[in-house]
């Protein structure tokens, strides 16, 4: 009976914290109203897509979610691990389905398990161990992946490899830690770094201090990493070629008062101001473990002396744990609001790149750290006194960090197994029977509303390439970007897609459109259907809201061209995504058009600068007859020039001298072909 109590105590802790974290109705297979918005939208419609689609070799791609730019269900975070069985068993499930609530009870479940496990080998207290495994099932910087990252969710992964690596130090685990990498392998990258480092550790520890040979600690390595690279390569890790590394290292670090700093998840301690990215390395301790922590100070000493003796006896995994600690942190080293720059070896890009949120590389630190504590509180309190403070602060614990549980009614919201999409015309069903394709012009990862796209696309069986990918193909995308370009350019399209334009595309495509193709807005989206005109089946015909495109000539006024300035409507074909300060250009050539025709003699004004190779280099704008050079330094600043049309025109052409992407310069991922940022215009007419 008591033996049967301790296997339940676990995972009636965790499924409690389930109910208590979620709510509970998420667990529903057809309820997708959770999972509506950003990241778990990209989750589940990069599952849709899968299912939707014949099987593909390696079993993990997913072409119909991105065409050219596509990568692999991995990629969508769509946990390969489930994805990957179920699209087996797609003609049995729903027409809506979703396993993700399903994987959230798995998780809180299993962090129960294996918590209670690493408890069980430091005290026989039933009590204490369910306050230990308490700790765990709501340990913050997991709870807080339940804002949207769900396969990152999984963090019962970290405490199985400690499980195995303090199972290991009587007996080797090979086989389940060769298991246990591979399947981590198959819910994230993330996961299967620290997983791996956690058996490294083991691995080397074993043979350095345990007596472990190593022709057997060779087969191990050798094993793992073959059954590891055999996971990587059917979820799709290779499909994206280049484009597995990313930017953002010492963005998304985590700052050195990380444990300290609640970030919202405290009613009573406050937030310590930090760096935008830092969110990543969200590792509050949580006030109950707080008070452990003071409580346990005046036996520092007698700590010390026992962490001297751990470091002996497991050497290598200390210095896992440093060297994650160190990762976590970057090169920019933050302190609260100050930070600290150090130089990072070139050498060091590959894998920085391609672990760029260096800040959740803490996560096996942060539970050895709460581990420490707990034991600790146990052996210095007595487990009597120790059982009592566990719970008691396991209270406080669980008040405390709830404050950040702000996305709860979004988890518990109605059950809904529909996605709301602002498509209400009947043109969209029309056109989802007509085309087998909908692309985004000019695509990009991340391109605006890729989610009401791309949820069209999936309810109605067609591909697309308006899509949200955590990696895509670099070469694969600039592919795609030329062909849109020149079909643009010529009015050439493909007659088996259908294509929705920015506002700069559908300047372009008004330009070039061929009779027998339609250019118009529907329900707020620019549309343009090759051979719509020319089709006896289809039912109407729309127009083309020019309002929405071209914005009055203002003169003597200065134009500001960021987002939300009201000064986009001005940018044609050639530019980026406003920012906040301004846009960057984003091909060789890039407009700016006005609705009504320029003055013939006009001083034009920028506010501008100009991006690597191009510092220094002669720009030029075109207004008509007149083409005039400049010169751009690599900080914004003003520069004027004057210019004489010759006749009457309605745009101005700024051409680029060499357009380059920080990816290829070997800055970083950005593939975007920048040139010159325009923060701002003007136009003073000048007297003839």
């Amino acid at each position: 009976m008591i033996r049967s109590i301790d296997k339940l105590l676990p995972l009636l802790i965790g499924g409690l914290a389930f109910l208590l974290v979620t709510g509970g109705i998420l667990i529903w297979p057809s309820n997708i109203a959770w999972l509506g918005t950003g990241d778990p939208l990209q989750h589940y419609l990069g599952w849709a897509f899968f299912r939707a689609d014949g099987w593909q070799w390696p079993l993990g791609l997913n072409p119909r979610f991105g065409l050219e730019i596509s990568s692999a269900i991995t990629f969508s975070d769509s946990l390969p691990l489930l994805a990957i069985p179920f699209k087996a068993l797609s003609a049995w499930l729903k027409p809506t389905f979703q396993y993700f609530g399903l994987w959230v009870l798995v998780c809180f479940l299993a962090q129960g398990f294996f918590a209670w496990r690493i408890a069980s080998r430091f005290t026989e207290d039933r009590w204490a161990r369910a306050a230990m495994t308490g700790f765990m099932v709501i340990a913050p910087p997991m709870i807080w992946r339940l804002h949207g990252h769900i396969s990152l969710f999984s963090h019962f992964l970290i405490l199985a490899a400690i499980d195995l690596y303090l199972a290991s130090r009587e007996r080797r685990r090979s086989v389940a830690f060769a298991l246990l990498v591979a399947l981590s392998v198959l819910v994230h990258a993330y996961l299967a770094a620290l997983v791996a480092a956690i058996w490294l550790a083991s691995l080397a520890d074993g043979w350095l201090t345990q007596g472990a040979r190593l022709r057997t600690c060779l087969l191990e390595f050798v094993g793992t990493v073959g059954l590891s690279s055999l996971a990587a390569w059917q979820a799709g890790y290779f499909s994206v070629g280049r484009g597995a590394a990313g930017g953002g290292y010492g963005i998304y670090r985590m700052n050195l008062l990380s444990l300290f700093d609640s970030d919202g998840w405290s009613y009573w301690i406050a937030d310590l101001p930090g760096g935008w990215g830092d969110y990543e390395g969200f590792n509050y301790l949580g006030l109950g473990l707080l008070i452990l922590l003071v409580l346990n100070l005046p036996f520092a000493g007698a700590e010390f002396e026992r962490l001297l003796h751990r470091i002996h006896r497991s050497p290598v995994l200390f210095l896992a744990a440093l060297g994650l600690t160190v990762f976590a942190v970057s090169n920019i080293v933050g302190l609260g609001p100050w930070n600290l720059t150090l130089p990072l070896p070139r050498q060091l890009d590959g894998i920085t790149s391609t672990f760029r949120s260096s800040g959740r590389m803490f996560w096996p630190v942060y539970y050895l750290i709460t581990l420490a504590i707990l034991i600790a509180t146990l052996k210095h309190w007595g487990e009597a006194r120790g059982r009592w403070l566990l719970g008691l602060a396991l209270c406080v614990q669980l008040v405390d960090t709830s404050a950040g549980w702000v996305f709860r009614p979004r988890l518990t919201s109605p059950a809904s197994s529909e996605i709301a999409l602002p498509m209400k015309d009947p043109f969209w069903a029309e056109a989802a029977r007509r085309y087998s394709k909908v692309r985004w012009v000019i695509p990009m990862n991340n391109s605006p509303h890729w989610a009401m796209v791309a949820a069209y696309a999936a309810q109605n069986g067609l591909s697309t390439d308006a899509v949200y990918l955590a990696r895509i193909s670099p070469d694969g995308l600039i592919a795609a970007v030329e062909k849109a370009r020149e079909a643009l350019a010529t009015g050439t399209y493909g007659s088996d897609s259908l294509y929705l334009l920015d506002d700069g595309s559908a300047k372009l495509a008004r330009e070039s459109l061929k009779a027998g193709d339609m250019l118009a807005t529907i329900d707020g989206f620019t549309v343009l259907a090759p051979g719509w005109m020319g089709c006896e089946s289809c039912t109407k015909t729309y127009s083309l809201d020019l309002s929405r495109l071209y914005g009055p000539t203002r003169l003597n006024e200065t134009l500001r061209l960021g987002k939300g300035s009201g000064g986009e409507i001005y940018l044609g074909a050639g530019w980026g995504e406003p920012e906040d300060w301004g846009v960057w250009t984003g091909a060789d050539v890039a407009r700016i058009d006005f609705a009504e025709a320029l003055p013939q003699h006009f001083r034009l004004t920028l506010r501008a600068q100009a991006f690597g190779p191009n510092v220094g280099q002669l720009f030029e704008v075109v207004a008509g007859d007149a083409a005039v050079p400049f010169v751009l330094a690599g900080d914004r600043g003003e520069i004027s020039v004057e210019l004489r049309t010759g006749h009457p025109v309605s745009h101005l052409e700024f051409r680029i001298p060499m357009a380059k992407s920080p990816w290829e310069l070997g800055i970083n991922s950005d593939i975007r072909r920048l040139g010159m940022g325009l923060e701002s215009l003007r136009i003073t007419p000048l007297d003839r």
